[in-house]
C-alpha cells in the first residue's frame, strides 16, 4: 500500500495535532443511494461487458474509517465507492491478481517507465485531477508479481498530502490489477525533530537480520479518526532466512517497512511487508509496543493516541470519545472536561475521582489525565455517556468498543 505524506516547512514542531476529531468518525452516514454509487462505478470502469450482481453498504476502511458502497461484479471485479463523495476509492480485478501472482517467477517485464506510462494511461480519463499529481513511487518488483506506481499532490519539497491514486500493474503484462485513491486535509503543520539518519539508525536497530537498502522519507500518518503525526516511512532489504511453503529453509531477499516517530525518534510500527507471503513475522532484536489495540463494533481501529493502561483501569483519549459520537469542551486553564450526547452530561476534570452527570455525583475509578495536552478519560464514561458496552482484555491488550454478540476476530 502507498504511504502517503506532508511536510511543511517553517513551523513550530508539534508532537499531536491540534485539530478536533472529525464529529461521528466511526459511525459516519450515506449522502448517495445504490443507484448512484452503481452509475459512479460504471463511468469509473468504462467496461461495457460488467454487470454488478451484489452492492452491499459497509461502514470500514483503513486508515479512515467511512461508509461507502462495495459492488461485486462479473467478471471478479470488485469496487468501492464512497457513499458521502461518490467517487470511486477502490477497484480490483481479481483474475489479474492471480495470472500476476501465477507469473511472479518470470520476475519483472516492465521497465519502470513503461510502468509510470501504463499507470497514466489508465488514470488519465477516470481522474481530471491526474494533471496536478506528480509521481510518487514506482517500487520495486514484488514477490506477489505485481509492480506499484503511486502519484499525488507534493508541495515545494516533494511531499505528498493532498489527493492521490495508486495503480498496481501485473509486473509481465502491464495490465492493471488494482486502484486504489485517497483524499485527506493537512491539519498538522510540523517539522521533524529527528534527523533521516537517526530515523534509519533506530529502524535498523530494530531488525534482527543484516539490512542493506534503505527507502523511503518523512510522511503524514493518519489514523482512523483522521488525526496526524509525522513519521519516517521506511522500507529496509536485507537477505534473511525464512521457510518457505514446502517447509524449507531458505534465504531471500525481503523487504520490512518501519515507521518513526519524527519528533520522539521512536519506532512506533513494523509492518509485515514482503513477510506476510510467509506467514511469518520479522525478527526482532526487542519488543516494542504495538498496542493497546482497540476493537469498535468488531472492527480494529487504527489509532496513534492509543488508549492507557493505568493498573486495571483504561483509559482513552478525548478524541476517540468524540469519534464515536460524544462532544466534549475541554478548559485547559481548570481541567475542566464536559461530556455531551443529547441529555445528561457528564462534567469531570483532570486529576480529580469526583464527577457528575447531570448534577448527580458519581465516582471516576481512575482521574482523567493529559498527555501532551490532549485529555484522556476513563473508558466507563462511553458506556455512562453512549450506552455502549466495553470490555477490557488485559491479556490480549485489546479494548473492545460496542462489540457485544460479535465474534472474536483473528
Amino acid at each position: 500500500m502507498l504511504r502517503t505524506c506532508t511536510f511543511l516547512p517553517g513551523m513550530v514542531a508539534l508532537l499531536w495535532s491540534p485539530h478536533p476529531a472529525i464529529a461521528g468518525a466511526l459511525v459516519p452516514q450515506p449522502r448517495i443511494g445504490k443507484e448512484e454509487a452503481v452509475r459512479s462505478a460504471e463511468g469509473f470502469l468504462r467496461e461495457p461487458g460488467v454487470k454488478f450482481s451484489d452492492v452491499t453498504l459497509s461502514r470500514g476502511g483503513s486508515p479512515r474509517r467511512g461508509i461507502f458502497y462495495r459492488l461485486r461484479g462479473t467478471p471478479d471485479i470488485t469496487v468501492t465507492v464512497d457513499a458521502q463523495t461518490g467517487k470511486v476509492t477502490y477497484a480490483s480485478w481479481l483474475q489479474r491478481r492471480m495470472t500476476a501472482r501465477l507469473s511472479a517467477n518470470q520476475r519483472r517485464r516492465l521497465t519502470d517507465d513503461e510502468a509510470v506510462a501504463q499507470a497514466r494511461e489508465f488514470l488519465r480519463p477516470r481522474d481530471s485531477e491526474l494533471g496536478n499529481w506528480s509521481l510518487l513511487k514506482c517500487s520495486h518488483f514484488a514477490q506477489d508479481g505485481r509492480i506499484m506506481v503511486g502519484f499525488g499532490e507534493v508541495n515545494e519539497i516533494g511531499i505528498a498530502l493532498g489527493t492521490g491514486a495508486t495503480v498496481w500493474l501485473d509486473a509481465a503484462s502491464g495490465e492493471v490489477c488494482s486502484y486504489t485513491r485517497w483524499q485527506r486535509q493537512v491539519h498538522v503543520p510540523t517539522v521533524p525533530l529527528v534527523t533521516r539518519e537517526e530515523a534509519e539508525r533506530a529502524a535498523r536497530a530494530i531488525l534482527a537480520y543484516p539490512t542493506g537498502n534503505v527507502t523511503g522519507g518523512p510522511m503524514l500518518e493518519e489514523d482512523t479518526l483522521g488525526d496526524q503525526r509525522l513519521i519516517y516511512a521506511l522500507e529496509l532489504s536485507g537477505r534473511a532466512e525464512v521457510t518457505d511453503p514446502a517447509l524449507d529453509k531458505v534465504v531471500r531477499e525481503m523487504e520490512t517497512p518501519v515507521d518513526v516517530d519524527a519528533i520522539t525518534g521512536e519506532v512506533c510500527n513494523v509492518a509485515l511487508g514482503d513477510w506476510s507471503l510467509t506467514f511469518q513475522k520479522p525478527p526482532l532484536t526487542r519488543p516494542y509496543r504495538s498496542g493497546p489495540h482497540l476493537l469498535f463494533q468488531g472492527e480494529y481501529i487504527h489509532l496513534i493516541r492509543k488508549p492507557i493502561v493505568r493498573g486495571e483501569h483504561v483509559l482513552i483519549s478525548k478524541i476517540l470519545l468524540e469519534g464515536i459520537g460524544a462532544k466534549i469542551a475541554f478548559e485547559e486553564a481548570s481541567g475542566k472536561l464536559v461530556l455531551e450526547k443529547a441529555a445528561d452530561p457528564i462534567v469531570c476534570t483532570v486529576g480529580s475521582l469526583d464527577a457528575t452527570q447531570d448534577g448527580v455525583p458519581f465516582q471516576l475509578p481512575v482521574p482523567p489525565e493529559t498527555v501532551n495536552g490532549h485529555p484522556y478519560l476513563p473508558v466507563v464514561l462511553v458506556t455512562r455517556l453512549l450506552k455502549m458496552p466495553v470490555r477490557w482484555n488485559a491479556e490480549k491488550d485489546r479494548l473492545y468498543i460496542d462489540c457485544e454478540g460479535l465474534p472474536e476476530p483473528e
